[in-house]
């Protein structure tokens, strides 16, 4: 099955929307003020390294944030360091905690463009994910390469089959500075798990995710470029590819092409 997607987005926000405040981290997806854990020389025997960053940040696992209906909390930890001025590392580690299945039915940690929801029969009640991931990246003058590669669980408490899923998936991405306004950028991701997932990707919610669809391999590929008129200005177009599996051998490819403008002020 083939299909295409036209996107046009308008973003308006304040000076972050456009330049994170910290660019080693623009994907870091938790908001909770960044809490120092443990010093270099615990983990690190190699030269002095230029910076550090712990994160530490407990929350409700569930979407629904007015309330939590269950005591087991989310936990999310990260620490990174700069190697070299122009080398950083980093290793983060997230978990949902038990989550109400009927109360709270989506995690607020994503994979595949999607949540994780339960997939047991209506005997389950609890969902759960684990993910930890690790990420490199290299910058210079006019550029920068990052990449980062992952592991992920599911589990709930269906007493009538296990459900459990393994995910592996990686990344890498590229940009270079063409000019002072204008870049290009392509980025490359994978993603597989046993036994399938409702993943939607850039599919069709209703289908991929909502849907008794279940996809175990996807494969992403964009390319694009943009135009910055100044540091509160940005142009953006994009071409993605992705192909995706389907439990049962099917095939499932969508193209999209996007066009974004982000506004920051």
């Amino acid at each position: 099955m083939k299909g295409w997607l036209f996107v046009m987005a308008i973003v308006l926000g304040s000076q972050g929307t456009v330049l994170a405040a910290d660019p080693r981290y623009p994907d870091w997806p938790c908001n909770q003020i960044k809490v120092p854990e443990m010093s270099v020389a615990a983990v690190w025997a190699g030269p002095p390294v230029d910076d550090v960053a712990n994160v530490l940040a407990v929350q409700a696992g569930g979407s629904r944030t007015m309330r939590d209906y269950n005591s087991d909390k989310a936990i999310t930890v990260r620490y990174g360091f700069d190697v070299t001025p122009s080398l950083h590392l980093s290793a983060s580690a997230m978990r949902t905690g038990k989550l109400d299945s009927a109360n709270e039915p989506l995690s607020e940690v994503w994979i595949g463009n999607n949540v994780f929801r339960n997939i047991g029969s209506p005997f389950s009640t609890i969902h759960q994910a684990e993910i930890g991931e690790l990420d490199a990246g290299y910058r210079w003058s006019n550029g920068h390469v990052v990449a980062a590669a992952g592991r992920a669980r599911y589990r709930d408490n269906d007493p009538r089959a296990d459900n459990t899923r393994h995910f592996t998936y990686y990344q890498i991405e590229g940009m270079l500075n063409l000019t002072r306004q204008f870049y290009g950028a392509a980025r490359f991701s994978t993603l597989q798990v046993d036994h399938g997932y409702p993943l939607t990707g850039i599919g069709n919610l209703y289908r991929y995710f909502l849907g008794s669809l279940r996809t175990k391999d996807m494969q992403r590929m964009t390319v694009g470029g943009g135009y910055r008129f100044n540091r509160s200005m940005v142009l953006k177009l994009d071409y993605t590819l992705e192909d995706a599996k389907l439990t049962t051998g099917a095939s499932r490819d969508t193209q999209m092409i996007s066009f974004e403008a982000a506004l920051g002020f």
